[in-house]
């Protein structure tokens, strides 16, 4: 490069350096950080106090939005359960990226449970097809699929409980009906 130039641009950063705002010691950041999360702690408590950690109305809009995820899901599911081996590839994708969308879904506080089982459904189902199409051993899919299978029915029997004891759930103190115990699955590709 040539030497001119290159002090020349040395020149320029130096002029543009000392224009730069001026950096915040770690101290004032950190008090700002501190702040922002105090302010932010204590709007969620004020709505958790005014509302509840379930308020009735979010549990029925995220309650909805579930719904819908699960239908496009089976959806999807559906199409897979139809494709041959070598032409999965395309709705698998699809599938991840409806998993990625469960999985960025915030929900409030007693519906996590529910989307926790939701998402492990949906990790299991990928997962099998994912092997399925590494020609992995039928008994270790066909076992995926049974736990996603029952992962699933469990997510749709905590949305119900949910559902009904909205503003006032807790954590559920036993497991819903289903389990995550594999079973004998249906034909699966």
């Amino acid at each position: 490069m040539n030497k001119n130039l290159t002090l020349g641009l040395c020149a320029a950063l130096v002029v543009l350096a000392g224009c730069a705002p001026a950096t915040p010691s770690a101290a004032s950041l950190g008090t700002a950080i501190a702040q922002t999360e105090s302010a932010s702690a204590a709007s969620t408590a004020t709505f958790v106090a005014v509302h509840g950690a379930c308020a009735v109305d979010a549990v029925l809009k995220t309650g909805g939005v579930l719904d819908d995820l699960l239908t496009r899901w089976d959806d999807a599911a559906n199409i897979a359960s139809s494709t041959g081996r070598g032409n999965l590839s395309g709705p698998v994708a699809k599938l991840q990226d409806l998993r990625r969308e469960a999985t960025m879904l915030v929900v409030p506080t007693c519906l996590e449970y529910a989307k926790s089982l939701l998402v492990a459904g949906m990790d299991e189902t990928v997962t099998a097809y994912l092997d399925f199409m590494q020609q992995q051993d039928n008994s270790t899919v066909d076992t995926q699929f049974s736990y996603a299978q029952n992962a699933l029915a469990n997510f749709v029997t905590e949305l119900k409980r949910v559902r009904k004891c909205a503003p006032d759930c807790g954590v559920p103190t036993q497991a819903p009906t289903a389990t995550l115990t594999p079973q004998v699955p249906s034909t699966k590709p």
